[in-house]
């Protein structure tokens, strides 16, 4: 992981071998760095955004709700990446 990190951008670590939905990542894809893989020693865990430190700024588990985890995946790039808005509007249309 820490090579996805050297880039100075946090990275959004998709977990279920799924990659996350384009409408939200894609207002971002020039400062975020995306990877998925799946976790065998976490299979509940969905998804982790990591700041550039190695911090994790936001998680989600598979027995979440899908709404409330995309609006606090918003959130977390909005403050983390920077603000572009078109993530929180692609929750409105979708």
């Amino acid at each position: 992981m820490g090579e996805h990190l050297h880039s100075g951008r946090p990275l959004l670590l998709g977990l279920t071998g799924s990659p996350a939905p384009d409408a939200l990542t894609a207002p971002y894809a020039d400062r975020l760095a995306l990877l998925t893989t799946t976790c065998p020693t976490r299979p509940t865990r969905k998804a982790l955004l990591v700041r550039p430190d190695g911090f994790v700024a936001w998680a989600a588990d598979t027995d979440g709700e899908e709404k409330q985890d995309q609006e606090e995946l918003v959130a977390a790039l909005e403050r983390w990446v920077g603000g572009s808005g078109a993530g929180a509007r692609a929750l409105t249309r979708g």
